[in-house]
């Protein structure tokens, strides 16, 4: 049998605790996050002919989305295991000071976020990040991850072009992949 890998570092736990734990509603949304969490780690690009360079800035919005989609799979179920630490999804915050510095550099994907048609409260959340009053970096995520769903964002004159701004964006997703192992981790503890 295969091993799998870019699974959570403590997935393993999680067949063995199903057997004693009273909180059987939590595992198949821990499995269901540990799957998408395995895609979006092991994700590195879109494959796509003569669409040139955008398809790179493509690549690098999919990989930072279906890591939120993990990110947005996990927390519901560590706030009500109370995970400590973790808010509710629309409140949960990741800071990052050396990340957000990088994100406020390109003002031009800045003014296209706020400008654009996202919610009042992530548009807020956003503003506070980028005046500097906070260092949070989902709701970063959160816009990319919005827009590009919905087919508002695309490649074109958001200062995506460099390779240096395309890597703040998958950088971002990393360290949401990150903190997602480590929350699966203790949700494993409150299991």
């Amino acid at each position: 049998m295969p091993r799998l890998v870019n699974l959570p570092a403590d997935y393993a736990r999680l067949g063995k605790l199903q057997r004693i734990s009273r909180h059987y509603w939590a595992f198949p949304q821990l499995r269901q996050f540990a799957y998408r969490f395995r895609l979006a780690k092991s994700f590195t690009r879109i494959e796509a002919s003569g669409i040139g360079r955008s398809i790179e800035t493509y690549s690098a919005f999919t990989k930072l989305f279906l890591t939120y989609t993990a990110y947005e799979q996990l927390i519901p179920s560590a706030t009500r295991l109370r995970v400590t630490g973790v808010s509710p999804i629309n409140t949960n915050v990741i800071y990052n000071k050396q990340l957000t510095k990088r994100i406020r550099a390109n003002t031009t994907l800045k003014n296209y976020f706020l400008n654009s048609q996202l919610e009042g409260w992530l548009k807020k959340r956003l503003q506070h990040m980028y005046n500097e009053t906070d260092d949070d970096i989902i709701c970063f995520a959160y816009a990319i991850r919005s827009l590009y769903a919905h087919g508002e964002l695309t490649s074109t004159d958001i200062g995506t072009g460099l390779a240096r701004e395309r890597k703040v964006i998958t950088d971002t997703a990393d360290e949401i992949l990150n903190y997602c192992d480590t929350i699966f981790s203790k949700c494993m503890d409150k299991l």
